[in-house]
């Protein structure tokens, strides 16, 4: 039997793998290199070339030292020596994993059969595979894989996370199984009925059960990859959404609460935006309107909804508020959708979201309430018109009486007189205040000091024989100066028409604003006004057993009231009455 050529089997095997052979003897020179068409281009130098030299002129030092290490190893403990290393090869760096083992003793010298094999392919795959665990780890979404019938093969690191469980706590397991029972079908058949396509699915939310029972809400989307061999099934990545979830109730809570209160104060709200030019109406302003087809319309087809004669201050409030900034409050008609003409109120604020510049507004029903407002102006003026009337009337035939009157009843004449005079007086005031009431409230800011120094000499020259007092600061507070003038001139004339003293007094004091709030302080040293008139005043109503005796205070506490002010009252039988009167403070500009 012919005997075995060792060599030449070694050299065969050789040269059908993809490896490197070289024989090196124990001074590291090259004594052989086995190549072959899969290795050519892993070769640090050609063959012929580099048989011959030794690793310390083919390769750096530290390198060299390496192998040469690993050559004294192989050849002193006859163990198999392996270990890995990498060479600039054709400008790229390569991986190789290499094998030294001791060559047959029978050698006239000692040497070492080197093989090496390039895993450069190997070792990028394997860092591949690693930042893909480490991404699969560091990301808050749960990556699951399941087979076709939605089994759990595999679970990311965020499973802990997400639901509490341990990473591979539920391979195995159907994922059904952890769907809340009242998402399960819709769950099923959202992933079933994608698993004919291929590709990623369209997202789905439902409820995941947590290891603690409770549950969150997550959103999936599965990709399908039934053909991928590493796959087999559906990769299925989910994310906690229990916060929109949340905000989507809220919000829709919320829409609820709006609809509701629109509803029952017969209001709604819009939006222009200059960007689009369309108002954007909510459910409460399409109601006033009668519309049901658009929550968007144009802006002129929002004008046209008011009346003919209120278009104009509609339109010209718009575009100023639009330009500058003002803000309106204006009461209207419109004629709706269907015809009906009804009264309302718009208010409208220019404000700015993400660089937008946009304007909302409010728009609420006051037919009612304009109603009463125009029947009680008619009362009044009928009953002031007749009013005055007849006092006149009282009056001339009182004198002509008068003339026919014993003495001892010339001091009943005079008591119809004075109650005349004071009937007349008080139609007067009410008139004075209707007018003011009528004014908008604010029409911007009022400089306090010149206007109590005005209204101090007019009434300095009305009762000569009083000393007013006072102690002013330059302040402003937003109103009108009409309103504020009437404020304080009803309490100017209570103070001092009532004030029996020998010498009437009356302090006024306005101290510098704090906390936003300018205070105004009138002091008189008259009887001081009655329990009565205190309570009835604080608390802001009368009953048929506790009234006022005048419109006059009414009027300053009302007015007070619309300037979004406070009124406090305090007086006794010796000291007086006091004043203190509280309303926003505007800075100067």
């Amino acid at each position: 039997m012919a005997s075995i050529d060792k060599r030449a089997i070694f050299e065969g095997m050789t040269r059908t793998l993809p490896v490197l052979a070289f024989v090196v003897d124990a001074e590291g020179v090259f004594r052989e290199i086995i190549a072959n068409g899969y290795t050519d281009d892993f070769l640090f130098e050609e063959p012929s070339t580099a048989i011959g030299k030794s690793i310390n002129e083919l390769f750096a030092t530290e390198k060299a030292e390496s192998f040469a290490e690993h050559i004294d190893q192989a050849l002193q403990t006859g163990v198999v020596q392996e270990f890995e290393y990498s060479l600039p090869i054709k400008g790229k760096t390569r991986r190789f994993e290499g094998y030294m083992a001791p060559m047959d003793a029978d050698l006239d010298e000692e040497q070492v059969i080197w093989v090496a094999e390039d895993i450069t392919e190997r070792k990028e795959r394997n860092l591949e595979l690693e930042r893909h665990e480490v991404f699969l780890e560091s990301i808050r979404e749960e990556v699951l894989v399941t087979d076709t019938d939605l089994n759990i093969t595999y679970e990311s690191a965020a499973v802990p996370k997400l639901y509490g469980y341990e990473q591979g706590e539920r391979v195995g397991d159907p994922i059904l199984e952890y769907v809340h029972p009242d998402d399960t079908e819709q769950v099923r058949a959202h992933f079933e009925e994608q698993l004919d396509e291929s590709g990623p699915t369209q997202p789905i939310e439902y409820r995941g059960e947590n290891k603690d029972g409770t549950w969150t809400w997550v959103e999936s989307q599965a990709r399908i990859l039934k053909d991928h061999p590493a796959i087999g099934g559906v990769v299925i990545t989910s994310r906690d959404i229990s916060e929109r979830v949340e905000h989507r109730k809220k919000r829709k809570r919320q829409h609820t609460h709006l609809e509701n209160a629109e509803q029952l104060a017969e209001m709604g709200g819009w939006e222009y935006r200059p960007d689009t030019e369309t108002v954007q109406l909510t459910e409460g302003a399409q109601q006033l309107f009668e519309i049901s087809d658009s929550l968007n319309l144009e802006l002129p087809e929002t004008f046209n909804f008011y009346h003919e004669t209120d278009q104009p201050k509609i339109e010209e409030a718009f575009e100023k508020c639009l330009e500058s900034g003002v803000g309106f409050s204006i009461d209207a008609q419109i004629i709706t959708n269907e015809g009906r003409q009804r009264w309302v109120e718009s208010t409208g604020t220019r404000s700015t979201e993400d660089g937008v510049t946009k304007l909302t507004g409010v728009i609420q029903d006051i037919t009612q309430h304009k109603g009463r407002e125009q029947r009680l102006e008619v009362l009044n003026r009928v009953l002031r018109h007749n009013l005055r009337n007849e006092l006149g009337q009282i009056q001339g035939y009182a004198e002509m009486i008068n003339e026919h009157l014993p003495a001892e009843s010339q001091e009943f004449h005079s008591k119809i007189v004075a109650s005349a005079d004071r009937l007349l007086a008080l139609s007067e005031k009410s008139k004075k205040f209707t007018t003011a009431m009528a004014y908008n409230y604010v029409t911007g800011p009022v400089e306090l000091e010149p206007l109590m120094e005005a209204i101090c000499d007019e009434y300095r020259e009305k009762y000569p024989d009083a000393t007013i007092e006072t102690e002013l600061f330059d302040a402003r507070a937003p109103g009108n100066e009409m309103a504020i003038r009437l404020i304080f001139e009803e309490l100017f004339e209570n103070a001092l028409k009532h004030n029996n003293r020998d010498n009437p007094t009356v302090n006024l004091v306005v101290v510098s604003p704090e906390d936003n709030r300018v205070k105004i302080r009138i002091s008189d040293n008259g009887p001081g006004l009655s329990e009565l008139e205190q309570e009835v005043i604080q608390s802001g109503e009368e009953t048929a057993l506790q009234h006022s005796l005048g419109i006059g205070l009414w009027t300053t506490s009302w007015l007070v009231s619309e300037l979004s002010g406070d009124m406090q009252v305090t007086a006794t039988d010796d000291q007086g009455t006091t004043f203190t009167i509280k309303l926003p403070a505007e800075e100067f500009s």
